[in-house]
């Protein structure tokens, strides 16, 4: 039937998207911490700008929902609370104004891209990442990451030799937490 091409019976199936980001100019930002908390994402995006990325992280509006909202224990829209089974809206939980807040704060200090709630294609997306001008972002693993990665790699010169996107965890509020509801499709 259409729009069923696959069931996906796993937790492990369900996730085919989520963060990503340039390794060479994480490095070159000389960020060498975890990835793990909204702190931690926030010291390398504050990283990222000090070395000069224009807007270190970037995407879709639902996209960076998706990539950072588990952090809050929440997931964009209508879910399934892992806590009590029962279904949740998002935008009516205390860790939604939590989010909002955060994602305020980087849009103040420059480190997510003030244009996210408008951008409709990847179009912009796609050019900041491979030029430098961001350095983080939410998409797909084969139709973002490796896309982009073997674009890269096929022009060395155009992109630099040490051009690298490599997946991320998605981020938790404290060390040690387990991630619940970072970008997985729904059940």
């Amino acid at each position: 039937y259409y729009c069923f091409p696959f069931i996906r019976g796993s937790k492990y199936l369900q996730c085919t998207s989520g963060l990503f980001y340039r390794k060479d100019l994480l490095a070159a930002a000389g960020y060498t911490g975890e990835l793990e908390t909204i702190d931690d994402w926030t010291a390398a995006l504050t990283a990222l700008k000090n070395h000069g990325v224009k807007y270190p992280m970037t995407g879709q509006m639902n996209d960076i929902m998706s990539g950072t909202m588990n952090a809050y224990n929440i997931r964009p829209n209508m879910y399934i609370s892992d806590a009590d089974g029962k279904v949740h809206f998002s935008f009516a939980e205390e860790g939604y104004k939590q989010w909002i807040t955060q994602m305020h704060e980087w849009v103040e200090a420059g480190l997510l891209d003030p244009d996210v709630p408008t951008y409709n294609n990847r179009d912009t997306i796609q050019q900041y990442m491979l030029a430098g001008d961001s350095a983080v972002t939410y998409a797909a693993g084969g139709g973002q990451l490796g896309t982009w990665n073997n674009t890269a790699w096929a022009e060395p010169d155009t992109y630099g030799k040490d051009f690298e996107l490599v997946a991320a965890q998605f981020p938790v509020a404290k060390s040690g937490d387990v991630v619940k509801y970072g970008g997985a499709s729904h059940d």
